[in-house]
C-alpha cells in the first residue's frame, strides 16, 4: 500500500510541475500581447524614445481625425495603440510615396488586432 501512496504522491508532482510549467508559458505570451499595446502615457513615451515629442491633447486630437488619424482602440473607455500600427502610422506621415504598401499593412494590422482582442 506504500508503494502505492507514494506512486501517487510522484504522480502529483510531476502533474503540478506541468501546469506550473504550462502556466508559465501562457503567462508569458499574454505579457508579451500586453507588451505590444500602449496606453496614451506609454505611447507619449514610446514616441518620445523615437525623438516624436507629441502633447497628450495632440495626441487627442490625432484619434478623432476622420482619415489618416492616429490608428487606436477604445476598450472601457480608454485609449490603447499598438505599437506596430503605430510605427507603420509613422512610416506613412514619413514616407507618403509608400503610401499603398503601409496602408494595406496597417489596415491587416487593424483587422489582425481586432480578431485578437475578441480572443
Amino acid at each position: 500500500m506504500q508503494s502505492g501512496v507514494n506512486n501517487i504522491f510522484e504522480f502529483l508532482d510531476t502533474l503540478m510541475a506541468k501546469v506550473e510549467s504550462i502556466e508559465k508559458k501562457v503567462s508569458g505570451k499574454t505579457q508579451d500581447k500586453i507588451k505590444d499595446y500602449l496606453d496614451i502615457d506609454e505611447l507619449i513615451l514610446y514616441l518620445k524614445e523615437k525623438s516624436i515629442t507629441v502633447s497628450k491633447s495632440k495626441i487627442y486630437k490625432l484619434t478623432r481625425a476622420s482619415s489618416g488619424g492616429l490608428p487606436h482602440r477604445k476598450v472601457c473607455a480608454r485609449l490603447i495603440f499598438s505599437k506596430r500600427e503605430i510605427d507603420l502610422w509613422i512610416d506613412l506621415q514619413i514616407n507618403p510615396q509608400s503610401n499603398k504598401k503601409s496602408i494595406g499593412k496597417l489596415k491587416a494590422g487593424i483587422n489582425n488586432n481586432i480578431n485578437t482582442l475578441k480572443r
